[in-house]
This record gives structure tokens, sequence and C-alpha cells, in this order.
């Protein structure tokens, strides 16, 4: 009975362990499923980011809208999913996993969000620009890295789980079968078959989950492989979409060039020819119509050279006050054109040279310089802009610079300045059908500034105007060593600057100072006199008042009355005129607009007597016209015979035409191998050549020069091309070639690169007779007109006599309109005779009469009063002078 209760007793107690070994297989069955769970979430959770991430980028990369169809489907459940994954986890260490994923998640979906923003924004740039700063990239991978790690944390804690499982099985299974062997034998068989059965269920469940896990894991390495090899080919679309970018740079640098060298070509060709006023205005109208697509295209191209990361800057000696003045010359006659006073000042203190690309530096002022002129011309005042380069900051090794643009014209508000770099905007939709453009401008000038190491800001207000301030820092260049040191005029003389207002007055002080001269401010005829009572005697300069004609009778009084004084008077009034003039009393004048550093002080030296005025300049000797376009055969016995090489026929018509006006003659080879046939002729002095051309290409011709023409007189080689790429004139001359000429060329350029290779005296040159060139009294400066119609002296007086004819008939029109008081007869008169006034060279009657006209627009009374005796006088300056020469 002991035995059976025994035996009771152990088999009661083998059924309670059977039950209970069973309740913690299913509890470790409950913990794998969850396990499981939780690992179909994480992959669920990753998915779903992938999913995210491919929309985004198929949408970059197509901008095909229907990618993000995938992409909004699976935002919104990112972080629902991370959410439930975080409840699913049971244990701490997972948990961590998930604390740092998580701001890896959310960082991921913000530049995702970001990216799509850009895209409907339309600054795909941008957005390529953010993907391939490679941000993305590594979050993807920093988030692939931490679940792949919360998924191993997983796979252990499951291990662990059945370990800890299998071990306290087979501790309770062993005092059992121990108990049991004491005890009851008979019952070994039954408790030997419930202990291989638990063990085989628990293998069977361990082997069926392992296998599970081990699928995912596989699942899941074959995603990400799929991934990347799908980001692989996403990263060589974009590489291959790179260099399709950097090709059609090239290709359209050359096929769009190439046609504007005819347009641009021929038009300098026609503006030299025999026009009359009509056909020579509308010749004007398509040069500059064709010098505005040139600078459109100009715009698109650097633009797109700097997306591409073509565009390089250089860091070569230059002057800044040459830079600065090149760039206002440029828009001298646009200023001109639209009445607008354009004014510069480079602060004496700037080194002398610096390092810098004083080509980039010069579009950008002439891209800031251009906007102000259009920006504030055409308003109820008279528009002004002021160029100013200012020293900021100055060391052993560096200048800081700052380069202000700043006009009294429209200005904007803040909404607008926010987007003014901004690439194809314009300030609103009516300003480019008002004032013009493509928006590329200000967006090309921040990026060249960006890439000098500088920036560009701009101060404005509506109707007050602006200010643009281009900020760079400039590495010293050595200084060159004078061989002699320029006299200074100025030096140690005393000098009274007097103004209403501060500004130019200032600047002039500063030139004056500078330069040791002994000056004074005043800004009243008072404090003037009282100077002048202190003084032994000195220059008075009285700049662009108002009432410059009363204050210098007043001054002028003054000084008469002090006779045993030396006085001098100088006059900065408004014009065009950069040159000093003198009166008949010995009042030396000079126009303030573009007058820079060097001009001015020379007018103050030739007012105190330490100069002497210039006379105006003789037409050149040698002539830029022929009489009679030299003969080939002229030209081969000569030694200037010119060989161009150059496939475009085009092309070949406009270089021939523009040769033959500038008197040379020239042959013309289709293609490389034709002209180094020609070559070896040895009649050619120098060689034109493009670049580009079949069979033999302007590097291979220059080669096969080089190579044969050792022992034999080197031949001047000029490159000749569309190609307007960065890098293009030193592959050039690395293969040999001396100079570089980029289509379209303007004749002037031709010109100048001829006399540096060619210098040619003509048998024939142009005379022009001296009665002509009598120009002391600057009533007509024929080199203005020279400059329009070429140096033909026939042709020059064909136009000054037609010139006479009409003027005569418009001046008396003119005059009785101004004492009838008929403003708008007036304005329309005076607009007539201006453009022609100045197409001849009668600059100060083409002044007066813009004057007319803006007070003629403005039916304003007092000022034709005003204005109707010098007109008068002006014309019959001009009349006589073409009486006289004329004749």
């Amino acid at each position: 009975m002991i035995w059976l209760a025994a035996a009771v007793l152990l088999v009661s107690l083998l059924v309670g362990a059977s039950f209970w070994s069973i309740s913690q297989a299913g509890q470790a069955a409950q913990k794998r499923q969850a396990i499981h769970l939780v690992l179909d979430k994480a992959d669920d959770l990753l998915s779903a980011i992938t999913d995210a991430e491919t929309g985004q980028r198929g949408y970059l990369l197509t901008e095909d809208a229907s990618f993000l169809d995938l992409y909004e489907k699976v935002r919104g459940n990112i972080k629902g999913q991370l959410a439930e994954l975080r409840q699913a986890t049971t244990f701490a260490a997972a948990t961590a996993r998930l604390d740092i994923m998580e701001p890896m998640v959310d960082a991921k979906l913000l530049g995702l969000a970001r990216n799509i923003e850009l895209m409907r924004q339309n600054d795909r740039p941008a957005a390529i620009a953010l993907v391939a700063s490679g941000e993305g990239k590594y979050l993807m991978e920093s988030i692939r890295a931490e679940m792949k790690r919360f998924v191993l944390l997983q796979e252990e804690f499951t291990k662990q789980n059945e370990a800890e499982f299998l071990a306290s099985m087979r501790s309770l299974f062993s005092l059992i079968l121990l108990a049991s062997l004491a005890v009851l034998l008979s019952a070994c068989y039954f408790i030997y078959m419930i202990y291989w059965r638990g063990q085989q269920k628990i293998a069977e469940l361990v082997y069926a989950e392992t296998s599970r896990l081990l699928d995912i894991q596989r699942q899941l390495n074959l995603a990400l492989e799929e991934k990347n090899a799908a980001l692989k080919i996403a990263t060589l679309a974009a590489e291959k979409a790179d260099r399709a970018k950097s090709e059609f740079l090239t290709t359209m640098s050359h096929e769009i060039r190439t046609p504007m060298n005819g347009v641009i070509g021929m038009i300098d060709v026609l503006q030299q020819s025999s026009l009359n006023g009509a056909q020579m205005e509308m010749t004007n109208i398509i040069h500059d119509s064709a010098f505005a697509l040139l600078a459109v295209i100009n715009d698109i191209l650097d633009f797109s050279k700097i997306e591409a990361n073509k565009l390089d800057v250089e860091a070569i000696p230059m002057s800044v006050s040459d830079v600065v003045e090149s760039a206002c010359d440029n828009l001298a006659q646009m200023a001109l054109a639209k009445h607008v006073v354009l004014t510069l000042f480079v602060d004496p203190l700037v080194p002398t040279t610096l390092l810098g690309d004083p080509g980039r530096l010069r579009q950008i002022l002439i891209n800031l310089t251009n906007n102000a002129i259009k920006f504030s011309a055409g308003q109820a005042q008279t528009g002004r802009i002021s160029v100013r380069v200012l020293l900021k900051e100055h060391t052993t090794e560096r200048a800081m610079l700052t380069f202000q643009v700043s006009d009294n014209g429209i200005g904007m508000d803040a909404a607008t300045r926010a987007k003014l770099f901004c690439a194809f905007t314009q300030a609103d939709t009516s300003t480019t059908r008002n004032f013009g453009g493509t928006g590329l401008g200000l967006a090309i000038s921040a990026q060249l500034a960006e890439l000098m190491g500088g920036d560009i800001d701009v101060q404005s207000k509506p109707g007050i105007g602006s200010v643009f301030s281009l900020n760079l820092s400039f590495a010293l260049a050595p200084e060159p060593t004078p061989t002699s040191v320029p006299p200074n005029p100025v030096a140690g003389l005393a000098c009274l600057v007097m103004a209403e207002t501060d500004g130019l007055a200032d600047d002039m002080a500063a030139y004056l100072r500078a330069e040791q001269a002994l000056v004074t401010r005043a800004s009243d005829l008072a404090s003037a006199q009282s100077w002048m009572q202190d003084q032994p005697g000195g220059v008075c300069i009285v700049v662009e008042s108002t009432q410059s004609d009363t204050l210098m009778a007043s001054l002028r009084a003054a000084a008469r009355s002090q006779p045993e004084k030396a006085w001098h008077f100088l006059c900065i009034q408004f014009g065009q005129r950069r040159k000093p003039r003198m009166d008949q009393t010995g009042l030396v004048v000079v126009d303030v607009n573009l007058l820079n550093r060097k001009a001015f002080l020379g007018a103050v030296a030739i007012a105190a007597g330490r100069a002497r005025l210039p006379t105006p300049d003789n037409l050149p000797a040698e002539a830029s016209v022929a009489a009679a376009p030299m003969t080939r055969e002229q030209a081969r016995r000569q030694g200037s015979l010119i060989l161009v090489a150059e496939d475009n026929e085009y092309n070949q018509k406009v270089i021939l035409q523009q040769l033959m006006l500038l008197g040379r003659a020239a042959d013309i080879a289709n293609n490389g191998q034709e002209a180094l046939a020609r070559w070896q002729s040895g009649a050619y002095a120098l060689l034109i050549t493009d670049l580009h051309m079949p069979l033999m290409d302007g590097y291979e011709l220059t080669t096969a020069i080089r190579a044969a023409e050792l022992g034999r007189p080197r031949i001047p080689i000029i490159a000749f091309t569309a190609n307007a790429l960065k890098g293009e004139a030193d592959r050039c001359k690395a293969v040999g070639m001396d100079d570089y000429l980029s289509k379209p060329v303007q004749l002037a350029e031709l010109k100048a690169m001829l006399k540096k290779w060619q210098p040619v005296v003509f048998s024939l040159p142009f005379s022009t007779p001296a009665a002509l060139l009598d120009q002391q009294t600057l009533a007509v400066d024929v080199r203005v007109l020279a400059t329009l119609v070429g140096d033909d002296a026939t042709i020059i007086r064909e136009f000054l006599n037609d010139f006479h004819i009409s003027a005569r008939q418009i001046s008396q029109e003119l005059s009785a309109a101004c004492r009838a008081g008929d403003a708008p007869a007036v304005a329309a008169l005076a607009h007539q005779l201006k453009s022609a006034a100045r197409s001849v060279g009668a600059l100060a009657l083409g002044e007066l009469c813009a004057s007319l006209e803006m007070a003629g627009k403005a039916g304003d009374q007092p000022a034709l009063t005003r204005l109707t005796p010098p007109f008068d006088e002006e014309w019959t300056r001009v009349s006589d002078f073409l009486r006289k020469n004329l004749c």
C-alpha cells in the first residue's frame, strides 16, 4: 500500500510536473510569438521608411508626382508603427535601441519632406544638392544598422529564453527521475515516454521558430540588397546626368555663340559702311538688341556652369581701380541713354595691386550697376547711381573691400529682398515686362561672390532706392618696383571744396588729401569767402551745385577784390564729358559722370596752372580703315597675308568682311588639313583658326605646325572659337597658340588683336583735312562720328553735311517752340535733334537737347526759358564749325 501510495504520489507529482512543464513550454511559445510579432513590426517599419525614401527619390529623379503616392501612403503610418514596435518590445536593451533609432527616423522623415518641398517650389538643384550631401544616405544606413542591432537583440533574447527553459526542465525531470527510480522502477518507462515526448515537442518548437527567424533574416538581407542596388542605379544615373550637363554646356557654348558671331560681326561691318541717319539708328538698335541677347546667353551659360561646378575663379594681380572704371565705362552709354547720372569713387587707401579675378569682379559690378540703372531710370527725379569702393580692413597680408552700388530708384520691400538672389526670379510679374532681364544676374553675382569668398547684401525701401554691398577679401600682391616716381601736381596746393551737400564733395576732398593737398570743406558762400581771406591763393572747387553759376560768380568777384592773390577755379557739373575744358575767363570745367581720380586730379592741376590743358587727339595716322583694301598679292609681297581656318560658311564671310574692312587680305581654309597644306607654302604671316573643325581640329593643326616649323620662322596662331568655357584659353596656349579670340568677336577686338600680332601701316593711309581736326572749341568732336562710320574722310563729310542741313531746320523750329512755350513740340523736336547731335559729336548740343526734352515732357516753362539762350548759343557754335570745315 505504501509502495502504491508512493507510486500514486510520485505519479501525481510526475503528472503535475508534466503539466507544469507543458505550461512553461506554452509560456515560452507565447514569448517566441511575441518576439516574432516584434520582428514583423520591425520589418514593416524598415520597409515603410525604405518605401518613403524610394517614392521621394523617384519624384526627385523623374519629377513624376505619381511617385509621391507611395511616399504619402506610408509616411503617416511610420510614427505609429514605431510606437507599436516600442509597445511590443518587452525588454530594456531593445527599447534603448528604439530610443536611439527614433530621432534618426524623425530626421530622415524631415529630410524627405524638405526635399519634396524644395521640388514643389521648383528648386530641383537645391533638392539634388541636399541628396548629394549624403545626409539622407547616412541616416538610412544608421537606421538600418540600429534595426539590425535590434533584431540581433531579439534573437539573443529568444535564445536566452530557450536556454533558461531547457535548463529548468532538465533540472525538474532529473529530480523526478531520481525519485521515481528510488521508489517506483515500474514508472520508469512511463516517465521516460513523457520525457521523450516533451523533449521532441520542445525540439520541434525550437527548430520551427529558429527556421522562421532565419527566414526573416534572409528576407531582410535580400530587401537591403535590392535597395542598395536601386540606390547604386540612381547614383549612376545622377553621374550620367552630370556628364550630360557638362557636354551640353560645351555644345551650347559653341552652337549658340557661333551664329551670334555672324550677327554681331556683320553688324560691326555694317556700322562702318555708308548709312544714312535712319539706317544708322536701325543698325544701332540691332546692335544693342544683339548684345542684349548675348548677355542673356552668357548669363544662362554662366548659371549652368556654376550649377555643374564647372566655373572657377582666378587669383591674379589686378588693379581694383581699373576694374571698377572698366565696369562703369561699359555702362556709360546705357546711363547716358537713360538720363542717369553715374558716379564712382575708389578709396585712395585701397592697395594698388591685389590678387583676385578681375573678370568675375567686373561681371558682378556690371550686373549690380546695370540693375541700378534700369530701376532708377524713367522716374520723376533724375536717376543717380553711385559706385563706391571702400577699404574696411587692411593687414600685412589681406585687404577687405566693400563695393557699394547705390541708386535712388524704385526700391523694394522685404518680401522682394527675400527672393532677390533666386534664379529666374523678378520682383513681380510686371518687372520683366517693364525692365527686361532673365532674373539670373543677381543670382549669378551672389554665387560668384560666394566662390570668391565673399557675399552680397542689400538695403532698400520702396520709393527710396537700394544699396547693394559686395564684401570681398583679397590677398595683397607684391607691389611692382616703379621705374620712376611721377610728379605730384597738387601736393601742397590749397584747395577749397564747396558743395551744398556731402557725398561727392567728400570724395573729391579724399582724393586731394591722399595727394597731400591742403583741403578745406565749405557748405556756404560765407565760409568760402572767409577761407579766401585767410589764404594766399589756391583753387576753389564747386561740386555739382544747383547754384553753381551764382556761387562761382561770387567767388570770382571775391578773388578780383584780392588781385595780389593767385586764385583759380574749377567747376564740377552734370554731364558726360570727362575731359576738362577751359573757357575764355580761365574757368576749368569737368563733368561729374564717371569722373575718376586721375581725371579729377588732372583737372585740379590744370586749374592751378600746374598742368596743361590737353589738346584734342588727332585721328590716328595708322587708319582703322584703308582707303582701298589691300589685294592678296600686295599682302603677300608685304608679308601680311592672313590664313583663316574656319569650317562654318557664315563665319567665313564675317571674318573676311571684317578683315577687308580693316584693310587686311586673307585666304580661307575649310578645315585643319587644308590649312596645314596652305601654311606649308610659306605665304602667310598669321593664322587665325577655329578649334572645332572636321578632319583636323585647331588643336591638331597647331600641334602639327609647331612640330613642322622647327628651324623656320614661328607664325603667330590665334584661336577663334565660340566655346567660352573655363580653361579653353589655357588649353589653346598649352598646345602652342599665341592668343585667343572668343566668338562673337567685335571689330574693335579683332583690330586690337591684329595690331598686337601683326602691326601693319597701310600704303594708303586715311587722311583728314587739318581744318576738320581743329576742335579747340569742341563744338563737334569728329572722333565720335569716326567711331561709328569709319575714318573715311568723304563719308565723314557727307554725314556732317546731311546733319547740318537737317539740324538747321529743326533748331529753328525748336527755338521758336521754346519761345512760344509749346512744351510738347519742344519735347518732340529736342528728342529728334538729340540723337543726331550726339552721333556726329556735337555732345554739348546733345546735352542741351536732352535737358530741353525733359523740360518739355514735364511742361516746365521756367526751365524752357532758362535753357533757350544756351541752346541758341551752342547751335551757333556748331553751325559755325560745320560751315567753316565743310566749305
